[in-house]
């Protein structure tokens, strides 16, 4: 059975928009609500509704870190172009390994097993650690009102994005086996959702 989430979700839109999509589980309207600004942890027990808050975590965690590089972009102008490029080069990587995410759902194919989805969790949990680093260090620094819940939050280090990613494939790989046919549609749809967004839109949100 699933639920129908047509309610507004404007105040969270950032870390999830899957406006219009139906609940896979009861538990993951509260992950929308408290979940953005805690701890960010990889799911435990194969907790489907953590592994996309997770996603949804990482999605609004980007995005942050674009608004930081643009507001604050002529105090280091020489930097700003690298940081558009890491930007672009991390998006590129995250999408894929959502992409490839999905191909080993439709397909069944374990995680563990494949190549192409452990090349793609290690690539873009590097590309991430990247962007987020060089902001840090070029636009952040140790200035307290840079940082944001969700800027505290953020894993740090390539080795625990990869691992906590891998938890997030493993319980979500798990749900999609164990649901029926409209509900795999649903999880696909919903990993869509957790895609970045585009660095013109982010800064043209921020100018508006």
């Amino acid at each position: 059975m699933t639920f129908n989430l047509g309610f507004n979700l404007n105040k969270f839109r950032d870390c999830i928009e899957f406006i219009g999509l139906s609940a896979l589980r009861v538990s993951f309207i509260f992950l929308v609500f408290i979940g953005c600004a805690t701890c960010q942890k990889a799911p435990e027990n194969d907790n489907f509704s953590d592994a996309i808050g997770f996603l949804a975590k990482e999605k609004s965690l980007a995005k942050s870190y674009a608004e930081i590089l643009v507001e604050f972009r002529e105090e280091n102008i020489d930097k700003y172009g690298e940081g558009i490029a890491l930007y672009a080069n991390a998006k590129a990587e995250c999408d894929g390994l959502i992409e490839q995410l999905k191909v080993n759902l439709i397909k069944g194919s374990d995680l563990d097993g494949s190549s192409d989805f452990q090349n793609k969790l290690k690539n873009a949990a590097e590309q991430r650690v990247a962007f987020t680093s060089f902001v840090t260090d070029n636009f952040i620094g140790n200035d307290p009102t840079r940082k944001n819940p969700i800027i505290l939050a953020a894993i740090a280090s390539a080795p625990e994005l990869i691992d906590a990613l891998t938890k997030v494939g493993k319980a979500i790989w798990q749900e999609y086996r164990n649901v029926n046919a409209q509900q795999k549609k649903e999880i696909l749809d919903l990993l869509n959702t957790q895609k970045w967004k585009e660095f013109n839109e982010i800064k043209e949100a921020k100018a508006s």
